[in-house]
């Protein structure tokens, strides 16, 4: 039988967490004395917390986790307010674009040029992107189209059987040619 891609835990975090003095005892306690391979953990931060991420405590902490093979996405991205610069100088690995953008890439140009411009300042800083809401197949090629390879959404859920599920998740060569 084929596999399914390897399947990453993504944790909701918020800044004050992170803060807390004893966040990376707890995560060694957790996780990492459990065997968890710490690169398939990720932690989801929101970006209205930016302010808070940007602290040098905060950047620190995630840099010593991030070393350690943790992962770090930012959640929300595209929605209210958020620091650009901040992306260049902590261990983001991914940018989860939120629902309220992704979700209008098929009937908006706005849009479609917002997540574009985003995908291109995600790739300048070598950070992945995701994009939550996908419900539909049209939706999910037009992310594909505009560089982004993983989403989260009723889309992948529609899938009936493992083989589906690896259909829809997989960047078809035509795809990945076109958004090239």
């Amino acid at each position: 039988t084929r596999q399914l891609p390897a399947l990453r835990l993504c944790v909701p975090a918020t800044a004050q967490q992170l803060l807390a003095p004893d966040f990376e005892d707890r995560i060694e306690t957790t996780f990492i004395r459990q065997g968890a391979d710490p690169a398939c953990i990720e932690f989801q931060l929101h970006a209205s917390q930016i302010s808070t991420l940007s602290k040098r405590r905060c950047r620190e902490l995630m840099q010593r986790l991030a070393a350690r093979g943790l992962q770090f996405s930012l959640k929300g991205f595209g929605e209210g307010k958020c620091d650009i610069s901040l992306l260049g100088q902590s261990p983001f690995k991914r940018l989860v674009l939120d629902e309220s953008l992704t979700s209008r890439i098929s009937h908006d140009v706005t849009a479609q040029q917002i997540i574009q411009g985003i995908g291109a300042i995600a790739r300048a800083h070598g950070i992945q992107l995701c994009a939550e809401g996908v419900d539909s197949h049209n939706d999910a090629k037009l992310l594909r189209l505009a560089g982004i390879s993983e989403f989260s959404g009723g889309y992948a859920g529609l899938a009936s059987t493992s083989d589906e599920l690896k259909r829809r998740l997989t960047i078809h060569p035509y795809e990945r040619a076109a958004s090239a």
